[in-house]
């Protein structure tokens, strides 16, 4: 069985490689004659320097050949490469169409999602981490090769990966004109084929369609297995023997392999110590803010770079983004939900989860995290709701938009529970210790504690890279929200500057790099602590409590409830309940009033893990940051006082007195022809 499953293997690739270089010198190889000659060098030649590997040190040489001459990173980089040339240089809507006039059926839109953003993204993340955690090749872990056997095998490896940049250049200088001419003479597609095909058959002709793969050399004989083992190393978080642990720490190892009963006083997991030591590189406090993490700052950078041309053109471009940024953490979702319910002691993690602590839900602080869960689950009073309902059609059933919306959020955030507990119910059984001992809030949770959770799982690499690419993609989706809602504000106070096509791209840019250069303290060695000073104090529940009450005051009173009802029944055919307009003027003010008093009354000092006390400037500051978001409504109310005439009294009434019915306004307008375009600016 082996044998035959050898040789097929072998004569495919060798006939890739004859295939290959018939099509480029078809006039040579392709005669009768002469290609029977040329196979026949081919494999005489290939026989006689396959016989270095039947030689006594041969399996030294077929061991070296085997782990470089096909390694991960040249099959992710070509996967890579294959990808970018044919979904975004031809063109993946092309294929399609080819694919379609083949076969009459019209592949699923999940392929194109797959060639343009799944299969890149996985094949560059699987490249970055095989360069990463490249170690040198070692026979049964006893024998080292000299250092040309590794120049030899990385020369192999290039010999390979280098022949795109290559052959692209090589393209370019043969192509005549400017560097930009060239380019886009090389990346704009022939005519369609399906064209060409249907011209040819109506003059009586047919066109063959061949794809030529360039293939180096028969690189893998008879062993398609040597080549494509993933060699999995122990974490770099789950031991104690790194570069940057101290004494006090606690592998998982030798946690689980200690008594239960004994209690491990002053020390610190691995998981902890890589975050502080090695990724972080924590300082002594936000006074000691020292170097730039080179690292961070790259990652921050193609961040910000992922960003910039995700919404360079508008919604447009970043709703497109948006089908694979909002969807696909679904599906890792899926998987680690799966993986996680497998687990021993999951189920001891859900019940943690799922079961009530009656006492704790009679306090009112409770209660009152929840109701700011919902404020930043939500975006709520952030602006970015109403930035991209802005963009929605007028008779959209924003009403339907809103209970499903409500609907995905809270049932992802809950299914987001069992996914996180599950792994916290495993990690507890496999420490000895309860739930609430492996739980983390905030940043720990996500790079300590599911970290070090997946390192006790099998395949721990794999699970890793699915939890952490699902929180990419969450994080750079909410990331370009947040930038695009903005930025179309500012595009809406300042439409004359700011809409024309070249000056918006050129305003994002601006937008973006600024952006990098001050998040740049956020990856500094004291980074952290400004960070978290940031998210404390940023965006609290005393600036979303204030513009709660604020926005309900302005829409439920001044603008009126029956007004918004009115214009929500003519854009939608349905008159909402009478629940809403309750919420609006009375339930919603009250309680956000109430959780603003109770926020100040409560308000205690940001601590970094009870031990480190940011000094006096820091928390001016941090309260800098709160009131620049609430004193903004009061400041623009006095401005528009200020600019608008008459006494006290008229200027109040005329800027809470609402204009014309918008309902009225759009049939008018719709009977001299005209549309009218609504958009709500949020500062």
């Amino acid at each position: 069985m082996l044998i035959f499953l050898s040789v097929d293997t072998h004569f495919v690739i060798v006939e890739c490689f004859i295939t290959s270089i018939s099509d480029f010198f078809p006039k040579l190889f392709r005669k009768p004659g002469r290609h029977e000659i040329f196979v026949l060098i081919i494999c005489s030649s290939f026989f006689l320097i396959h016989l270095t590997l039947v030689t006594e040190g041969g399996i030294y040489i077929f061991q070296l050949f085997d782990y470089y001459a096909c390694t991960r990173a040249f099959n992710y980089f070509m996967a890579l490469s294959e990808c970018l040339a044919l979904a975004w240089g031809f063109g993946a809507d092309r294929i399609i169409n080819i694919i379609e006039d083949m076969t009459g059926q019209r592949p699923s839109v999940f392929f194109k999602v797959c060639w343009r953003y799944i299969i890149p993204l996985l094949s560059l993340n699987s490249f970055i981490l095989y360069l990463v955690d490249y170690t040198h090749l070692k026979i049964n872990d006893r024998y080292v090769y000299p250092d040309w056997a590794y120049a030899l095998g990385w020369t192999m490896t290039l010999s390979s990966v280098l022949m795109v940049p290559l052959w692209a250049a090589v393209q370019m200088c043969f192509t005549a004109g400017t560097f930009r001419q060239r380019l886009s003479v090389l990346l704009h597609p022939v005519e369609d084929p399906v064209s060409q095909r249907r011209k040819m058959e109506e003059d009586g002709l047919h066109v063959e369609l061949r794809t030529v793969q360039l293939v180096n050399t028969p690189r893998k004989d008879s062993s398609p297995v040597g080549g494509n083992c993933v060699h999995w190393h122990k974490l770099p978080w789950a031991t104690c023997d790194n570069t940057w642990n101290t004494a006090k720490c606690l592998g998982l190892q030798t946690f689980n392999s200690a008594n239960v009963s004994v209690k491990h006083t002053n020390t610190t997991s691995a998981a902890t110590e890589f975050w502080e030591q090695r990724v972080l590189a924590m300082s002594g406090g936000i006074e000691e803010l020292g170097s730039v993490r080179w690292e961070l700052a790259l990652c921050l950078l193609a961040c910000w770079v992922l960003c910039y041309f995700s919404i360079w053109k508008g919604v447009k471009s970043s709703g497109k983004v948006a089908y694979f940024t909002a969807t696909f953490p679904y599906v890792m979702l899926l998987v680690l939900l799966i993986r996680g319910l497998t687990l021993p002691g999951a189920w001891q993690g859900i019940y943690y989860y799922l079961y009530p602590d009656l006492k704790r839900l009679a306090h009112l602080e409770v209660w009152i995290e929840a109701g700011s869960q919902i404020f930043f689950s939500y975006s709520l009073t952030a602006g970015t709701l109403n930035v991209l309902g802005s963009y929605n059609e007028y008779n959209n059933k924003c009403y339907k938009d809103c209970f499903w919306l409500c609907l995905l959020n809270s049932g992802t955030s809950f299914v987001s529970g069992f996914v996180v507990f599950s792994v916290l119910g495993f990690m507890a059984q496999k420490q000895g210790v309860s739930v609430d001992t492996v739980a983390e809030s905030g940043p720990g949770l996500a790079f300590i504690a599911y970290p070090q959770a997946t390192a006790l799982m099998p395949l721990p690499h794999f699970w890793t890279v699915c939890f952490f690419l699902m929180l990419i993609l969450l994080t750079v989706d909410t990331h370009f929200v947040i930038v695009e809602s903005f930025i179309t504000t500012m595009s809406d106070l300042f439409p004359k500057w700011l809409r024309a096509p070249v000056r918006h791209e050129i305003f994002v840019l601006v937008v973006c790099l600024s952006s990098f250069l001050v998040h740049l303290t956020l990856v500094t060695e004291g980074g952290i602590y400004i960070f978290q000073l940031v998210d404390f104090y940023g965006s609290t529940r005393v600036s979303m409590n204030f513009m709660a009450v604020c926005e309900c005051v302005a829409v439920g009173w001044i603008f009126g409830a029956d007004r918004f009802y009115n214009i929500i029944e003519d854009m939608t055919g349905q008159r909402p309940c009478v629940f809403f307009k309750l919420c609006w003027r009375y339930i919603i003010p009250l309680l956000s009033l109430i959780s603003f008093i109770l926020y100040l009354v409560d308000y205690k000092h940001l601590r970094i893990n009870d031990r480190y006390v940011y000094p006096d400037w820091a928390y001016a500051l941090g309260w800098t940051m709160t009131l620049s978001s609430v004193v903004m409504v009061p400041l623009c109310a006095a401005g528009q006082m200020f600019l608008t005439a008459g006494t006290f009294r008229q200027r109040l009434s005329v800027l809470c007195r609402p204009t014309k019915d918008l309902s009225c306004q759009r049939r008018r307008m719709g009977e001299e022809g005209t549309t009218v375009e609504l958009r709500t600016s949020v500062v």
